[in-house]
């Protein structure tokens, strides 16, 4: 009997690892089919002119941003001075286009942006304001204030912070 070396054994087993992994971020709620296999079995797509089939769907397109944090440039303001801005928006879900991400500031919004993301694509954003009054702010990040998409965690598409603007 022939022996297998150690190699040949680790990319096997690094294979099945990454088809597993792959599999355990599925559910069926996931899975764009019909709910049974007879229900699939019934299916009887149409013929068109154009030698292709209708009656099946596209699949749904999946829309998950998330705001993983945001940061501000420093702890002390003073009127007028620099407030630095820094979102980090992720794509979870299939790929966007024109997904708008909006900072607002005690719900006046200061900048607006328009992004295109792949999926699993994470952008870093940055925006100086220059606060007018002193006062205590919510800076406030939003993806899709819209809600142009129907995003599946949309508890996950804002993010807030409190700062004090002085004299």
């Amino acid at each position: 009997m022939r022996q297998i070396g150690l190699l040949p054994v680790l990319c096997i087993a690094f294979l099945i690892a990454a088809f597993l992994i792959s599999l355990a971020g599925c559910s069926e709620k996931d899975v764009p089919f019909s709910e049974s296999a007879e229900e699939r079995a019934q299916a009887t797509p149409e013929s068109t002119d154009n030698g292709l089939q209708d009656g099946f769907q596209e699949p749904e397109r999946i829309y998950d941003f998330a705001i993983n944090n945001m940061t501000i440039s420093s702890i002390e303001w003073q009127v007028g001075e620099r407030v630095s801005i820094y979102p980090l928006v992720r794509n979870l879900g299939n790929s966007v286009e024109s997904l708008k991400v909006q900072i607002v500031a005690n719900g006046k919004p200061i900048k607006t942006y328009s992004l295109d993301l792949k999926h699993g694509e994470v952008k870093r954003l940055t925006h100086d304001w220059y606060p007018e009054e002193s006062g205590r702010y919510v800076i406030k990040t939003v993806l899709d204030p819209e809600n142009k998409f129907n995003d599946i965690h949309p508890e996950n598409n804002q993010v807030n912070l409190s700062i004090t603007i002085s004299d």
